[in-house]
């Protein structure tokens, strides 16, 4: 008998407990990781160029983010704009390819495939798992694409960075990417 009752005590205790619900917020932890990950490069100045913090919103498409850059107040500023592809490429660090004056062909002039023949090999880097000094973003540690304001060979695609692997490359302006706004530094 002893053993039994024991055994309904553990039933009805296991039943009690995992009835109880608990409060998940998991969402709530990472945005707020995210919000203060991104706070700390807003305003950083590279190569005579403010930029701002990486979109809170996420994941925009191209329109999306000309739009946020353009009514983007930060800082006191309220003349951001989106960045062109050069202007992206002075935050890659640690991939000589990609970096600004590399070998991947890539820069504010690519307007049609004449002006420059892509090659994926000699726009990217190897992917990083961890080393916080091997990541290739100048401003942040973690893997995020960028739109850049520059058309990629027509008008339906733009030129975007994508920090994981320092790539430039090239996405339809209907797929979704974070944008990081830019302005002259004073």
């Amino acid at each position: 008998m002893k053993k039994s009752s024991h055994m309904l005590c553990f039933f009805m205790f296991f039943t009690l407990l995992s009835s109880c619900e608990r409060a998940d917020y998991t969402y709530e932890i990472l945005d707020t990781y995210w919000d203060a990950k991104r706070n700390t490069t807003s305003g950083a100045v590279i190569d005579g160029n403010m930029w701002s913090a990486a979109s809170r919103s996420g994941y925009l498409d191209w329109q999306e983010a000309v739009s946020y850059c353009k009514n983007l107040n930060e800082l006191g500023y309220s003349d951001w704009k989106l960045p062109t592809v050069d202007k992206l490429r002075t935050l890659i660090r640690n991939c000589s390819k990609t970096e600004t004056g590399g070998s991947c062909p890539v820069t504010d002039n690519c307007i049609n495939n004449d002006d420059c023949i892509y090659s994926e090999e000699e726009c990217r880097c190897d992917l990083i798992y961890n080393d916080q000094e091997g990541y290739y973003s100048k401003l942040d540690d973690h893997w995020l694409s960028f739109w850049s304001s520059d058309n990629a060979w027509d008008s339906d695609h733009a030129w975007v960075v994508y920090f994981g692997t320092a790539e430039v490359s090239y996405f339809s302006k209907d797929d979704l990417m974070h944008a990081r706004c830019v302005r002259k530094a004073d």
